[in-house]
């Protein structure tokens, strides 16, 4: 155990550098294997055939529409984001944006190593874009 004399001087010396490794090695204990993302994955397909059955109660399925609807009438078309005539469109959208959890956490934490708030909206934007997709699929002239 250090004195609090040895400690300041560890900081004033470079105790910064130091840190900065601890929390380095602290990170690399919770990163995920590649069996983690194994079974992420197949968690995520688990939860896309949930959320095709349950397309009614997903409420994400509902705000990506809602902000993916915009864009689409802006380019002249009319996106069918509400009653029955909106059923492919929401039923597809809700089997697509589980499947984007475990690529995206990869390209988050590993390849941009952002933090949460990057994943969120990194997830946020990729499923708006998957959104605008299928609604200029199935939308009317």
């Amino acid at each position: 155990m250090q004195s609090s004399a040895g400690k300041e001087e560890g900081e004033a010396r470079g105790g910064q550098a130091s840190r900065a490794g601890t929390v380095e090695e602290a990170n690399a204990g919770r990163r995920l294997r590649w069996w983690g993302y194994l079974i992420f994955g197949l968690l995520s397909l688990v939860l896309s055939a949930i959320s095709v059955f349950f397309w009614m109660f997903n409420l994400l399925t509902v705000v990506f529409l809602h902000l993916a609807a915009p864009a689409v009438s802006l380019l002249g078309y009319d996106p069918l984001v509400e009653g029955w005539s909106s059923l492919g469109s929401t039923m597809l959208v809700s089997a697509l944006w589980p499947l984007t959890l475990a690529p995206l956490y990869w390209l988050n934490f590993r390849v941009l190593r952002w933090k949460a708030w990057g994943y969120a909206g990194l997830f946020l934007v990729a499923n708006v874009i998957i959104a605008f997709v299928v609604l200029l699929k199935n939308a009317s002239a």
